[in-house]
């Protein structure tokens, strides 16, 4: 008996084209847009966020949110300061 082909080996692996699937379009799972292009806080993702935290720079808390942390939730930097994040909504036309 050859060295492979052993009783307890596992099956062959179907070939590649059945395994493959194919993304046509990438998904971000993480962002979902509500309807007035805010994002949800991501702590108690009720509200939308409407503060950055610096040095680290992430928009990631509410108002509501904002006052419980001084290390951001996201990367753990430690919050020296903020600033209201305004989203201004231009439309052309």
């Amino acid at each position: 008996m050859s060295a492979n082909s052993s009783p307890d080996a596992p099956p062959a692996d179907p070939p590649s084209s059945d395994v493959e699937r194919v993304v046509e379009e990438p998904v971000d799972l993480w962002e979902e847009p509500q309807e007035d292009g805010a994002k949800d806080c991501v702590v108690c993702q009720n509200d939308a966020v409407n503060w950055v935290l610096l040095p680290c720079r992430h928009a990631c808390l509410c108002d509501g949110c904002l006052r419980h942390f001084q290390h951001c939730p996201m990367c753990r930097q430690f919050v020296q300061e903020t600033f209201p994040l305004q989203i201004s909504c231009t439309q052309k036309g």
